[in-house]
């Protein structure tokens, strides 16, 4: 009888242990950098676009053991990018001399369904350690572009100079066409969280697969991918 209520008692931690579970909310900041390689390398290598957006969602985590966990997350995720160009162009016709000079400011914002499913390492109540794959669905952007063309042409030794300015602002397909609508990724991080539930979290969001759908143009591969670092403010309403 006594071995019977000993056993009785021992499956019943054991459930307890695994049926561990914290459902929560999330929101944070995103910092994303676009690395691309070109092969082969050009003169001028291209620079590594990058920006900050936000993210926010909820999250599962169940208890597998006392302590591993697994943590599926569904997050809606404003990946943001800016940049500033300058390109310049010269040429003669009939005896003219002329330059372009065209200056640009871009912000672009893709937006995301990331859809991270973390394997945890709890160590204690409070520290958890995360890894595992993440899924990103491209659902739409925008892309808004200003700044000014400059011409001056040169002729029997005067120079004349007009300048316009423009402001452009692109959203829906036109934004998203000839990017990969799927990202598969591999995300590492952690957070910390209190004994009343708030958390703090970071983690790293490294896309496996490129950004852009076509890499090869004639003799040169174009290969753009995703870093992402997020930093977020949460917590689990539900912890047992």
């Amino acid at each position: 009888m006594k071995r019977s209520i000993l056993i009785l008692g021992g499956l019943m931690l054991a459930f307890n242990g695994f049926s561990q579970t914290r459902v929560g909310g999330k929101v944070g900041l995103n910092y994303t950098i676009i690395t691309t390689m070109v092969d082969p390398e050009p003169d001028e290598k291209p620079e590594n676009g990058s920006g900050i957006g936000f993210h926010l969602g909820g999250y599962v985590q169940f208890g597998l053991s006392e302590m591993i966990g697994l943590r599926p997350e569904l997050l809606f995720s404003a990946r943001g990018f800016q940049e500033s160009n300058t390109s310049t162009s010269t040429y003669d016709v009939f005896g003219v001399t002329y330059t372009d000079e065209s200056k640009s400011d871009n912000k672009s914002s893709y937006n995301y369904l990331e859809i991270p499913v973390l394997l945890v390492l709890q160590p204690n109540d409070n520290i958890g350690l995360h890894i595992g794959p993440g899924f990103g669905l491209l659902m739409g952007g925008k892309v808004k572009s200003s700044g000014s063309t400059t011409t001056s042409y040169t002729s029997g030794g005067s120079t004349t100079t007009t300048t316009s300015d423009f402001d452009v602002e692109v959203s829906g397909s036109d934004v998203t066409d000839g990017l990969r609508k799927m990202e598969l990724a591999v995300v590492i991080g952690g957070d910390y969280e209190t004994d009343g539930g708030l958390n703090f979290g970071l983690r790293y969001w490294r896309g496996l697969n490129t950004v852009n759908e076509d890499t090869e143009f004639g003799d040169t591969t174009v290969k753009s991918f995703t870093n992402l670092i997020q930093f977020s403010i949460g917590f689990s309403f539900i912890k047992g």
